[in-house]
């Protein structure tokens, strides 16, 4: 007679009442992975990392959700107000978030027949098309390197950027470096958010095999809220897996001294779980 299978259960340190995401089986039964997001001023989790939550459970993982950052509006909406008045000045509105859309989509209803949009991933694609903002470019890469070739010559064209107010200063960069006249305005701000605690303390108790990351901002509100006590975590032989949506977030991760052990080939929900079951599948795991 067969030994009847545990269900995998919620790390304490992170379960709350009600909880339950698990399954019993699957190719990563047993597992605990902690999946990092972003929390908007509605309290609404949308996106890639909800989705991917999902595929987990669907492996048999148990999956907890935290808010490692909140996007909360701009102290000072003036220069976003101003860019949304203007935009038939602009060429090309480049959209690098689902949060960027949102700010663009809460103050204006249609773009300018001469104004192209682009949108940097599939979740920003998403976004702009809900918003009714479509259609839109989409790079092969959502890297900054592969901007320009998808705008094509931008020489001497006005490029918004409507962003964080800690976006990376690399896309801007180059776009400029392609001749273009580029213009930053801050349209959502990025704060540490009330799960960056709980997500420190999972790891530090040992409650995690894995852990995703879809923004360097995560990776940052992480690595404040857990100070010195993140450099032991890592020090463990059967440490949590590092597993990042993509290359940006990855460097951001390597350079607070986190040990990446898989980035998503495919830069969404499904290349990321598809990353994670690579991490776990590490022997030294077991």
């Amino acid at each position: 007679m067969h030994a009847e299978h545990a269900q995998p259960s919620l790390p304490k340190s992170l379960a709350r009442p009600g909880e339950a995401r698990h399954v019993v089986s699957g190719v990563l039964a047993g597992r605990r992975v902690i999946v990092t997001h972003s929390r908007d001023a509605g309290d609404e989790v949308r996106g890639a990392l909800s989705r991917a939550a999902e595929l987990l459970v669907s492996l048999g993982a148990s999956v907890v959700e935290r808010a490692a950052i909140e996007i909360v509006p701009p102290a000072d909406t003036t220069a976003l107000d101003d860019a949304m008045w203007r935009l038939e000045e602009y060429d090309w509105v480049v959209f690098t978030s689902r949060h960027a859309v949102d700010a663009v989509a809460a103050r204006v209803q249609t773009f300018p027949a001469g104004t192209r949009r682009m949108a940097i991933g599939a979740q920003t694609l998403a976004a702009l098309e809900r918003a009714g903002l479509g259609p839109a470019t989409t790079p092969s890469r959502a890297i900054a390197a592969a901007i320009p070739d998808a705008l094509g010559d931008v020489r001497g064209q006005r490029i918004l950027l409507p962003r964080s107010d800690i976006a990376r200063p690399e896309l801007p960069a180059v776009l400029r470096e392609h001749g273009a006249i580029v213009d930053e305005v801050i349209a959502y701000r990025t704060v540490a958010g009330p799960g960056a605690e709980a997500i420190v303390s999972a790891l530090v108790l040992g409650d995690a095999d894995a852990i995703t990351f879809s923004s360097g901002s995560a990776v940052q509100a992480v690595v404040a809220a857990g100070g010195a006590r993140l450099p032991e975590v890592w020090r463990v032989r059967t440490r949590p897996r590092v597993v990042c949506i993509g290359p940006v977030t990855a460097a951001a991760a390597v350079a607070a001294d986190f040990p990446v052990d898989a980035v998503a080939e495919q830069h969404d929900s499904a290349g990321l779980v598809t990353a994670v079951t690579r991490a776990l599948s590490d022997p030294y795991l077991d």
